[in-house]
């Protein structure tokens, strides 16, 4: 059922080419777990240089969406324990902030990555608990 409706939802959004922030909202919502793996994916794939620039008429409700994104992150947050579902919040909060470097970096890396980086620039294994 919950795919279904993300589904559903998805397909209104998508066909009224704007963008029609309580269906992202619903999506959001519906997709808890997913949402915070396409958003980052959208958000970074949208500063690539060979993507297009978001289109004027488009910029402001794009903002308001990302600050309820923002929002919906926040209060995933508070309730999430799973780590790899930390990261991933954490992650899209910096992307909806304009941290796009930090928030790829926060949702592209696996534990075994984020280890071996604290091992190489801070030798976290010998320094830290």
């Amino acid at each position: 059922m919950r795919s279904y409706s993300i589904r559903v939802t998805w397909a209104r959004l998508h066909t009224r080419r704007s963008l029609n922030l309580s269906a992202l909202r619903r999506l959001g919502r519906l997709a808890i777990g997913s949402f915070t793996g396409w958003f980052p994916l959208i958000e970074v794939e949208r500063h690539r240089r060979s993507n297009p620039p978001l289109p004027a008429w488009l910029v402001e409700d794009y903002r308001f969406a990302l600050e309820d994104l923002l929002e919906l992150a926040l209060e995933d947050l508070r309730d999430s324990e799973n780590a790899r579902t930390v990261q991933s919040i954490i992650g899209a909060i910096a992307l909806s902030k304009g941290q796009i470097k930090l928030g790829a970096l926060l949702t592209n890396l696996d534990e075994s990555e984020i280890r071996e980086i604290l091992e190489k620039y801070d030798a976290w294994s010998e320094l830290y608990r």
